[in-house]
């Protein structure tokens, strides 16, 4: 009978051994597969690595793109502003002028003025 159980418990202990055995060999076989999925995942970071300095490319042309648009948008508002300045400042400027023209006038009309003033004192005086 002891020996029978020493058998069975023997049977028990070598079913348990050539578990783990298989165990063992199973985890094997993943530890040579590791070095080939580690390269997988180093692959697939570089091309993610290359698709993010694609990516930060891209957002550079947009950023630039976007800034040429505000660029050439704030030009031509500049331009309208220029635009509606002239028209608005063409009247007064044409004011000025017909301004200035009477003021020349009147300096003209006002030395003739005291020219005959001149000339009205000098008969005066010679008058006298």
């Amino acid at each position: 009978v002891a020996l029978e159980q020493a058998l069975a418990e023997g049977d028990e202990t070598e079913a348990a051994l050539v578990q783990a055995l298989a165990e063992v060999e199973g985890l094997r076989a993943e530890a040579k597969l590791l070095p080939a999925g580690l390269g997988e995942a180093a692959r697939a970071l570089d091309v993610l690595a290359r698709q993010a300095e694609v990516a930060a490319a891209l957002a550079d042309r947009v950023d630039n793109t976007i800034g040429l648009a505000f660029e050439q948008l704030r030009a031509r508002h500049a331009e309208a502003l220029r635009v509606e300045a002239a028209m608005v400042s063409a009247p007064v400027e044409a004011e000025a002028a017909a301004l200035a023209t009477i003021a020349h006038e009147a300096r003209a009309d006002a030395d003739a003025a005291l020219a005959d003033v001149h000339r009205g004192r000098a008969l005066l005086v010679a008058e006298r």
